[in-house]
C-alpha cells in the first residue's frame, strides 16, 4: 500500500524539503525591466535611475529614426516603381 501512495505522490519520493521561495518582484514596463537588465550586467557599480532613463531616451531616439528610414526608403521605392511603371523604358534596337 506504502508504494501506491508513493505513485500517487511522487514528490514524497525527493528527500530534500522545498525552501520558502524568495519573492520575486517582476518589473512592470520596460524602463524597469531595462534598469534591471544594466544592473545584472554591470552588478559592481552602482547605476541610478537618470541613466537609465538617458539610455531609455536614447533607444527610444534610435527607434525612432530607424521607423523615419523606412518609411522614407518605401516612399522613394513606390515612387520609383511608378515612375518605371509609368513610362516603360523600351528601347527599340534597329537592326541594320
Amino acid at each position: 500500500m506504502e508504494q501506491l501512495r508513493l505513485i500517487a505522490n511522487p514528490h514524497l519520493l525527493a528527500n530534500e524539503k522545498q525552501v520558502s521561495k524568495k519573492k520575486i518582484i517582476i518589473p512592470n514596463n520596460f524602463q524597469d525591466k531595462l534598469h534591471q537588465l544594466i544592473n545584472s550586467e554591470y552588478n559592481d557599480i552602482y547605476i541610478p535611475e537618470s541613466f537609465t532613463m538617458k539610455v531609455f531616451t536614447y533607444i527610444h531616439s534610435e527607434i525612432n529614426n530607424m521607423m523615419i528610414d523606412r518609411i522614407v526608403e518605401d516612399c522613394i521605392d513606390k515612387c520609383i516603381q511608378d515612375v518605371i511603371r509609368r513610362n516603360k523604358f523600351d528601347f527599340l534596337i534597329p537592326f541594320d
